[in-house]
C-alpha cells in the first residue's frame, strides 16, 4: 500500500513539473511583442502613406513596427517615426545589394538579435500593401511555432509571369509538376519569428548564391520552390485561402469577386473583414477606396485633376467641329494641289478648284 502511494505520489510531481514547465514556456510567449519587419529603399513618403496610415488604424496590440530603411529623405524618415516606426540603416554590406536578395538577410540578421523579444512576425512590401484589422489577433491561439502564407487564386501553371519564373529558374520539366499547385504569394509572410529566420536564411542562401545570380532568379519562383519542392514547412505551414483567409492578396482576382462593407472596407467571402489586402493598387476601386479612406488629400497627386462633365461635353464638341473643319481644308488643297486644270469658256487653264469658285460667282 505504501509503495502504491509513493508511486502516486511521483507520479503527481512528475506531472506538475512538467504543467509548471508548460506554463513557465506559454508565459514567456505571452510577454514577448509580436513584429512588423519591413525593408524599404528609395520611396518618398506619398509612395507609403497609406501603409503607414492603415497600420495607424488597425489598432495593432503589442506590436513594434521595425523599418529597415535606405536612400529615404529626412521628411520621409520623419513622417515614418510620427507613426511609431522603429527606423535602423541597411547593413552597410548590403546596400549596394538587390531589396529582393538584401532583405532577407535583413530580417533573418534582425530577429536572431532579437529572437526572445518577438513571438509573431508579419514581412510585407509596403507600396502594395494596407491593414484593416491586427494580423497577430487571428493567430493569436496558436502557441506552436508556424509560418504563414497567402495562396493566389492563380495556379502556377497557367499564370504567365509565375510560370515563367519557375521555367527560368527551375526549368520546364520541373514546371510542369506543378500543375495543380497554387501560386504562393511571397510578398506577404508571417508567423513565429523562429520560422521566419529559417525562411529568410534559405531564402539569402538561393537568392545570393552564383547560379541564382547568373539567371537573374526571382524571389517569387524561389520562394514557391522551396515550399513545393523542398517541402519546407510542411508540417507547420498554415495557408490563407485568398478568397475566404485573412489575407487576401487580389491582383489576379475579378473585380466581381471583391466586396465591401459600409466602411470600404474589403471583405473576404465569408463576410469577414480581411486583415490584410495586398495589391490593392491593381484594381482601380480599391486604389480609389484606400487613397479616399486614408489621404484624400492626396487624390489629385493619385488620379489627377477630375474634370467635370461640362468640361468634357465642351471639349468633345470642339473637338468634333475641329476635325470637320480640318476635314474641308485638307479636302480644298487637295483639289488645288492635285487636281487636273481644265480649259474655261475663254481658252484659258484653270484647276477644277478655280473653275468651282468661278461657278458659284
Amino acid at each position: 500500500m505504501l509503495k502504491i502511494i509513493f508511486f502516486i505520489f511521483l507520479f503527481y510531481i512528475f506531472n506538475c513539473r512538467i504543467l509548471t514547465e508548460e506554463n513557465t514556456k506559454t508565459n514567456k510567449i505571452d510577454q514577448k511583442k509580436n513584429l512588423i519587419l519591413v525593408a524599404i529603399t528609395n520611396y518618398k513618403w506619398n509612395n507609403l502613406v497609406i501603409f503607414f496610415k492603415s497600420y495607424q488604424k488597425s489598432n495593432f496590440e503589442n506590436t513594434d513596427f521595425v523599418v529597415f530603411s535606405h536612400n529615404q529623405d529626412e521628411e520621409t524618415i520623419d513622417k515614418m517615426k510620427s507613426f511609431g516606426a522603429i527606423i535602423h540603416p541597411f547593413p552597410e554590406e548590403l546596400q549596394n545589394v538587390n531589396i529582393t536578395e538584401s532583405r532577407w538577410k535583413i530580417y533573418s540578421g534582425f530577429l536572431k538579435s532579437n529572437l526572445d523579444k518577438y513571438n509573431m512576425v508579419f514581412i510585407c512590401n509596403v507600396i502594395d500593401t494596407l491593414f484593416q484589422k491586427d494580423i497577430f489577433q487571428y493567430y493569436k491561439n496558436i502557441k506552436k511555432s508556424f509560418i504563414g502564407m497567402a495562396l493566389e487564386d492563380a495556379f502556377l501553371s497557367r499564370e504567365p509571369i509565375n510560370r515563367d519564373w519557375i521555367v527560368k529558374s527551375y526549368g520546364e520539366e520541373y514546371a510542369k509538376t506543378l500543375k495543380n499547385e497554387r501560386v504562393i504569394c511571397i510578398s506577404t509572410i508571417w508567423g513565429t519569428a523562429d520560422k521566419i529566420i529559417e525562411f529568410s536564411d534559405k531564402m539569402y542562401e538561393v537568392l545570393s548564391s552564383e547560379y541564382s545570380k547568373q539567371i537573374y532568379a526571382v524571389d517569387q519562383g524561389v520562394g514557391n520552390y522551396l515550399i513545393y519542392h523542398d517541402k519546407m514547412f510542411k508540417d507547420c505551414i498554415i495557408f490563407s485561402e485568398n478568397r475566404d483567409g485573412p489575407v487576401m492578396t487580389l491582383g489576379g482576382v475579378h473585380p466581381s469577386f471583391i466586396n465591401f462593407d459600409s466602411n470600404k472596407n474589403v471583405l473576404n467571402t465569408i463576410g469577414e473583414v480581411a486583415s490584410v489586402v495586398h495589391q490593392y493598387e491593381l484594381h482601380y476601386d480599391l486604389k480609389k477606396n484606400a487613397v479616399m479612406k486614408y489621404c484624400p488629400e492626396l487624390e489629385k497627386e493619385f488620379f489627377g485633376k477630375p474634370k467635370s462633365d461640362v468640361n468634357i461635353t465642351v471639349f468633345s464638341i470642339l473637338f468634333f467641329v475641329g476635325v470637320l473643319f480640318l476635314s474641308f481644308f485638307l479636302g480644298l488643297l487637295y483639289i488645288y494641289r492635285y487636281q487636273i486644270t481644265s480649259l474655261d469658256g475663254k481658252g484659258r487653264n484653270k484647276c477644277k478648284l478655280d473653275l468651282l469658285i468661278d461657278f458659284f460667282r
